[in-house]
C-alpha cells in the first residue's frame, strides 16, 4: 500500500515535470517567450519539489534504520497529515518498529533465561576468547576455583601455576584431568573443550567439573569387589577345615561328653592325621593367599642402614667410572 502511494506520487510529479517541460519548448519554439519562461520556471519548481519528496522520504528511512541499528525503539512518525503517501509511510515504518522492538525484547528475555540457567547448572562453565579474557563464568566454576570475579586465564596463575598452564594450552575438543589444592581439600577437575562463535568471533567453551565424587564412589566400589573376593576366597578355605573338625571332633565325643582312651580306635588316630595334615595345608594356603594380599596393598618399608660417607663416595667413584 505505502510502495503505491509512493510510486504515484513520484508518477504525477514526473509527468508534471514532463508537461511543464514539454511548454516549455513549445511556448519558446512559438516565441511566446513569456509563457516559456513561466513554464521554465514551473519545471525548475516540481523538479525541486520531485527532489525533496524524494530526500524526505530517504532521509526518514536511514533515520528509522540507523535507530534500529543503535537499539531505539521510541522512535516514532507522526500518522496524521496532509499527504496521504506519507502517512502510510510513517504507519508502516511504526508497525515494522514495534515488531522489531517486540522481537528484540523477546531475544532478551531469552538470553536471560539462558544465563539463569547456566548460573544454576552443577557443572563449572566458562567462555574464553583468543586473547584470554572471560566472557561467562557461572557460580559454580568460581566455587570450584575458589577465585571471584573471573575476567582473564592469567588469573588461575594466583590459584595455581600449573593451572594457568593446563588452560593456556587448552584446545577445542580436549578433554584434562587436574588436580586442584587448596588450604581446605584437594578436587580432581575435569577440563573439557569446545569451539563455538558468537557475532564472527571464536571462542572457547569449557566444561569444568568435579569428579572427586565418582572417583570416590569407583574406589569404594573397588573396595566392596575385593572384599566379596576375600570373602569368598577365605570362606572356600575354611568351610573344608570346619568340615575336617566336625567330622574329627565326633571320634572323641559320645554325645556331650569326651571318651576315653579305650575307646578310641586305631583307625581314628590315621584318620585324625590325615584330617590335621589336610588342615595344616588349608591353613598354610589362607596365610599365603592373605598375606599375598597384604604384599600387594602395603608398600615396603625401606630397608635403613647406617653408611660412611668415604664408603658411598667410594662406590660412586666407582660406578661412575664403569660408565665412562
Amino acid at each position: 500500500m505505502v510502495s503505491r502511494y509512493i510510486y504515484l506520487q513520484l508518477l504525477f510529479r514526473i509527468v508534471l515535470i514532463s508537461v511543464a517541460a514539454l511548454g516549455a519548448g513549445f511556448f519558446f519554439f512559438g516565441s511566446q517567450y513569456i509563457l516559456a519562461v513561466l513554464a521554465f520556471g514551473f519545471l525548475i519548481l516540481q523538479t525541486v519539489f520531485l527532489i525533496r519528496y524524494v530526500n524526505q522520504t530517504n532521509r526518514k528511512i536511514a533515520y528509522f534504520f540507523d535507530a534500529i541499528k543503535n537499539e531505539d525503539f521510541t522512535l516514532r512518525f507522526p500518522e496524521k497529515l496532509s499527504v496521504k503517501s506519507l502517512e502510510e509511510l510513517n504507519h508502516s515504518l511504526n508497525m515494522l518498529n514495534a515488531m522489531i522492538q517486540e522481537i528484540h525484547l523477546k531475544k532478551i528475555a531469552q538470553e536471560q533465561y539462558y544465563q539463569e540457567v547456566l548460573k544454576q547448572a552443577d557443572i563449572g562453565i566458562l567462555t574464553v576468547n583468543q586473547k584470554g579474557h572471560i566472557l561467562f563464568a557461572n557460580p559454580t566454576v568460581e566455587k570450584l576455583l575458589n577465585y571471584h570475579p573471573l575476567n582473564h586465564i592469567k588469573q588461575f596463575n594466583q590459584i595455581d601455576k600449573k593451572l594457568y598452564e593446563q588452560f593456556a594450552d587448552l584446545k577445542p575438543f580436549d578433554s584434562q584431568i587436574f588436580q586442584l589444592t587448596n588450604e581446605r581439600e584437594k578436587t580432581e577437575l575435569t577440563l573439557k573443550s569446545t569451539s563455538i562463535s558468537i557475532d564472527k568471533e571464536p571462542l572457547l567453551l569449557v566444561i569444568v567439573q568435579d569428579i572427586r565424587k565418582e572417583l570416590d564412589e569407583k574406589e569404594t566400589d573397588s573396595w566392596v569387589k575385593l572384599i566379596r573376593v576375600l570373602t569368598h576366597e577365605i570362606m572356600n578355605t575354611i568351610t573344608p577345615i570346619t568340615s575336617i573338625s566336625e567330622s574329627v571332633l565326633k571320634y572323641f565325643k559320645k554325645g556331650e561328653h569326651a571318651i576315653s582312651a579305650d575307646e578310641f580306635e586305631e583307625h581314628h588316630v590315621k584318620s585324625t592325621v590325615k584330617a590335621l595334615e589336610v588342615i595344616k595345608e588349608q591353613g598354610n594356603d589362607l596365610m599365603s593367599f592373605v598375606q599375598s594380599y597384604r604384599t600387594f596393598l602395603n608398600v615396603p618399608e625401606p630397608d635403613k642402614e647406617l653408611i660412611t660417607a668415604k664408603k658411598l663416595l667410594e662406590r660412586v667413584v666407582i660406578l661412575m667410572g664403569e660408565r665412562g
